[in-house]
């Protein structure tokens, strides 16, 4: 064992950075100095141009549903649809920085408040399981998480009930989708960043932005309902 690990230790070094330190400095140099060379490189190179993409990417999303045409409308309708998917991905953590921007250019992040409307699809097709379900732990599930998810935790029922089923997913997409449409439609925006995507925006929506809130809501939750109606689920028997 002490023989291999000797060899091991006397292995030349093909190192940019060690091919030039001595070997009695090696276990400082080294790490000191690669910190140093990708921190300068993270801050003149990488910070500058992740700030101009956030900055590009802000204005297209933020032009995209700020313009009265109803290709805000479509553009809604698919962020608000197909958040669900980048949630399940984790890849939504990117757009925080995108929400910044918004916010700052604009005075309003009109970006999450339409991602917010897939969490209230998933309520609306949750609650039609809810009624139609004869599984008793289904229902107590549902049972439980359907409140905060009301309120905009939508982690319990997407994980627990309609990701496992399947269909109720995709119908509260659609739900998502038509709430999403609304936000963009009635051109919604919120005064932070981000929030919990729920009820607990209201407080944060944009002045005289109430009601239509609520309607984009309501939207969300009825045809979240109906697809989930339409589109129906296999009720588990265990």
């Amino acid at each position: 064992m002490f023989y291999h690990a000797k060899n091991a230790l006397s292995l030349p070094k093909n190192d940019f950075i060690r091919s030039w330190c001595k070997e009695s400095l090696d276990l400082i140099l080294t790490p000191m100095v690669t910190i140093i060379i990708s921190s300068m490189v993270a801050l003149l190179v990488l910070q500058p141009a992740a700030h101009a993409l956030n900055l590009w990417l802000g204005n297209l999303v933020s032009l995209a549903l700020l313009n009265h045409s109803a290709a805000s409308v479509i553009v809604g309708a698919v962020l608000g649809g197909g958040f669900l998917f980048l949630l399940l991905t984790g890849l939504h953590q990117g757009l925080i920085p995108i929400h910044a921007q918004i916010l700052d250019t604009f005075g309003l992040n009109y970006l999450f408040p339409i991602l917010a409307m897939g969490g209230m699809g998933q309520v609306g097709a949750a609650a039609y399981v809810y009624l139609k379900t004869k599984n008793p732990r289904l229902k107590k599930t549902i049972a439980g998480a359907l409140p905060v998810g009301i309120i905009g935790v939508g982690e319990p029922l997407l994980f627990g009930v309609s990701l496992p089923l399947g269909k109720p997913f995709i119908a509260g997409c659609i739900g998502g989708a038509a709430g999403g449409a609304v936000i963009a439609g009635c051109k919604i925006g919120i005064i932070i960043p981000f929030g919990t995507a729920g009820l607990s925006l209201l407080p944060l929506v944009g002045p005289g932005q109430i009601l239509p809130f609520l309607l984009a809501v309501g939207c969300a939750w009825i045809v979240g309902f109906i697809a989930a109606m339409l589109l129906g689920f296999t009720d588990p028997t265990e």
